[in-house]
C-alpha cells in the first residue's frame, strides 16, 4: 500500500468525497467512478498551481490518479487504488 503525505491524503479524500455521482461508499464510487477533476480543483484546496501539478504528478506515479488521455481538461480521475485509500466507508 502506498504511503501518502498528509496533503496527498487530503486531496484523495476530497476528490472522492466530492464525486459527481453521489456515491457515499468506496464500493458505490468504484461502480460509478465520477471523480473527474483537473488542476484547478486541487488549487481550490489552497494549493498553488505549481503545488497542484506536483501533487498530481506524485499521485499519478503512485497509481492513485490517472488521465484517460482524451485531451479533455476533465480527464483526470481517482483510480480504484486511490478510492481504496480514501476516507469513504
Amino acid at each position: 500500500m502506498e504511503k501518502l503525505t498528509a496533503n496527498e491524503q487530503r486531496i484523495i479524500n476530497s476528490l472522492c468525497k466530492n464525486n459527481d455521482c453521489g456515491a457515499e461508499t468506496k464500493d458505490e464510487l468504484k461502480a460509478d467512478n465520477m471523480t473527474w477533476f483537473n488542476e484547478v480543483d486541487i488549487q481550490t484546496m489552497g494549493f498553488s498551481k505549481h503545488q497542484a501539478a506536483g501533487y498530481m504528478s506524485s499521485l499519478q506515479k503512485k497509481g492513485l490518479i490517472t488521465d484517460n488521455e482524451d485531451g479533455n481538461e476533465w480527464s483526470w480521475y481517482v483510480t480504484d487504488d486511490g478510492i481504496d485509500l480514501s476516507n469513504l466507508s
